[in-house]
């Protein structure tokens, strides 16, 4: 059977991208033909990966090359593995979006091995880095959503682009106006960037974050859908900011859908010999108060 018409080895579901258990509570089963619920609908869903079953080329090296586009919500993994291999342990990372590092980090030891993830924001990419010895083995990756946050109750955002991790805070960028850093992020200069920060349901209310713009005055306007802060920074100077988040409970993580329009900008090497920088940049963001 060709792969487009295997339904465990399709990268999208739309059972999943519509899931919506108050817009649509029954579900239809055609063998045999039933009404069922739409949780019992969604325990029937499951996504593979095996050597030699996903073809299609990827922007970036995933194991098996398998590449997921997932709704926000709350994923088992299972990992099979077969081979002289399979009781040697290894890593298995989560990269969601084209660019940047993994967002996690599992060690996988045994020849069957599960994990429970939560995506806290809908991604187009969703893949898993592997260690050489596991992309060359033989084996098969179960994905299996437990809990689907309802459609109707997700933030809409653009396509994840890349992510980053700043230890509980996790930012999901959303464009190429970011340069993203192990420390914090720049953005374009005259430009507007989306980025939407993701915690912990227990952190605080606001997501502080600090912002300077480095050796240039500028203006930068931060906003979320029922929120808006405008900044006049002087060079050097840098402003704490509190950014509002909205709770998702059934997943357990807060999240600040925000969007960050900048002024002007400078191009560092036209104001430092030393460096060949010749990005056009607007503010440095980085995050504050640890959450």
């Amino acid at each position: 059977m060709p792969i487009e018409m295997t339904p465990d080895a399709r990268a999208r579901v739309p059972l999943l991208d519509r899931f919506d258990v108050e817009r649509r509570p029954i579900s239809i089963l055609y063998n045999p033909l039933s009404h069922i619920t739409s949780a019992n609908a969604l325990s029937r869903v499951s996504l593979v990966a095996r050597p030699g079953l996903r073809t299609a080329p990827q922007p970036i090296d995933l194991l098996w090359n398998a590449r997921f586009a997932l709704p926000a919500g709350d994923y088992r993994l299972r990992l099979l593995r077969r081979g002289n291999s399979a009781l040697a342990g290894t890593t298995l990372s989560l990269q969601v979006g084209r660019s940047g590092p993994p967002l996690e980090h599992w060690d996988v030891v045994g020849p069957v091995w599960e994990h429970r993830f939560v995506l806290p924001i809908d991604a187009a990419l969703v893949g898993f880095r592997a260690q050489p010895d596991l992309g060359k083995g033989d084996g098969e990756l179960q994905l299996t959503p437990i809990h689907i946050v309802d459609e109707g109750r997700r933030i809409a955002r653009p396509s994840v682009i890349g992510a980053q991790r700043y230890g509980t805070m996790t930012a999901f960028f959303h464009d190429d106006r970011v340069f993203a850093e192990p420390n914090g992020y720049w953005t374009r200069g005259r430009a507007n960037a989306r980025v939407t920060y993701a915690v912990n349901a227990e952190s605080p209310v606001t997501i502080d974050i600090v912002v300077r713009c480095g050796p240039v005055a500028n203006r930068v306007t931060l906003s979320t859908p029922d929120w808006e802060e405008h900044l006049v920074l002087e060079r050097g100077v840098a402003r704490h900011v509190a950014i509002p988040t909205r709770v998702l409970p059934d997943l357990g993580v807060r999240l600040a859908p925000l969007e960050i329009s900048v002024q002007g900008g400078f191009v560092p090497a036209d104001l430092d010999s030393r460096t060949a920088d010749r990005r056009f940049l607007g503010c440095w963001i980085e995050p504050g108060q640890p959450q």
